[in-house]
């Protein structure tokens, strides 16, 4: 089972890797694997950006953390009382993945934009949990 992972994950992070955003914490800041600008400033979730996985840690001690699957912004715009168009953006695909580390436990919320498959979900839950917690054990 560990050589399929170790396959799957050969093809589909160098697509995963540009897109994959993480959230400023100290423990992200202290990782010298993620590169800096891979890293965004704290907001919230909307402001997250589009057509990416954008990694929040929930909790370091407990290790918990969420990855969330961006699909493209989408436009639309409506006229104001006044009779002015008013233009706005959305992110109409996301979902959510929160990871419990020690239980093993995920909940999964919303809709997986197009863009990404459950292969993609796996794999960067994986790396996460590598990548952060492997070390604090």
């Amino acid at each position: 089972m560990n050589d399929i992972k170790k396959e799957l994950r050969k093809y589909a992070m160098p697509e995963i890797l540009p897109r994959l955003k993480w959230e400023r914490n100290s423990i992200v800041k202290r990782n010298q694997n993620i590169k800096s600008h891979a890293i965004i400033e704290k907001s919230s979730t909307d402001q997250f950006p589009e057509d990416s996985v954008t990694i929040r840690i929930n909790s370091i001690k407990r290790k918990v953390f969420s990855a969330y699957f961006n699909g493209k912004k989408k436009g639309n715009s409506y006229k104001d009382y006044n009779g002015n168009v008013v233009n706005y953006h959305f992110i109409e695909e996301k979902l959510k993945v929160t990871v419990n580390c020690d239980s093993s436990k995920v909940s999964i919320l919303g809709d997986l934009p197009d863009s990404f498959d459950f292969h993609h979900v796996a794999i960067v839950c994986d790396y996460v949990k590598e990548e952060l917690f492997q070390d604090l054990d």
